[in-house]
């Protein structure tokens, strides 16, 4: 009924159509699909639990860096801004607004995590390192507490 919820309407449709359909389903996934371990795309769907459990070998981490920052900047933080709008002007609901600056928080939170993280998986030691192929791509096998995660990376053995 409110125009300014009209308005709002058509720019959460535009920036969600720009930050998440082509940012991230189309740009990012296209990187994401380029990624052996996997990790990029799990973190593209949203499975970040899963995605710090892999080891991210040394040519991931520029696409780990892009879905990271696509999900912050592409999708949370312009939702988070419009979200803030409605509520102040349609809904005049202040409480909500706390609600989404904790959202905002843990969006950013999850950003420094993803960024900042280790290339071994979390909570993980290497334990043998095989040889697999003449290209010199190596198995990494990694026990952490309750999880063991096996990586084929193109690096040196030591």
């Amino acid at each position: 009924d409110s125009p300014i919820a009209q308005n709002l309407s058509i720019w959460m449709c535009g920036t969600y159509f720009t930050g998440v359909i082509v940012g991230q389903w189309i740009v990012v996934w296209h990187l994401a699909m380029k990624d052996e371990t996997h990790a990029c795309l799990m973190k593209l769907i949203h499975m970040d639990a899963l995605a710090s459990g892999i080891s991210l070998p040394d040519d991931s981490k520029k696409t780990w860096f892009i879905v990271n920052m696509a999900r912050t900047f592409g999708e949370d933080i312009p939702q988070a801004f419009q979200q803030t709008l409605f509520l102040i002007y349609v809904k005049q609901n202040y409480f909500m607004i706390v609600s989404v600056a904790v959202s905002v928080a843990s969006s950013v939170k999850a950003l420094h995590d993803a960024v900042s993280r280790s290339s071994i998986a979390a909570g993980a030691k290497v334990t043998e390192v095989w040889p697999v192929n003449y290209r010199g791509e190596f198995i990494h096998i990694y026990f952490g507490p309750r999880k063991m995660s096996l990586t084929v990376c193109r690096e040196s053995a030591t």
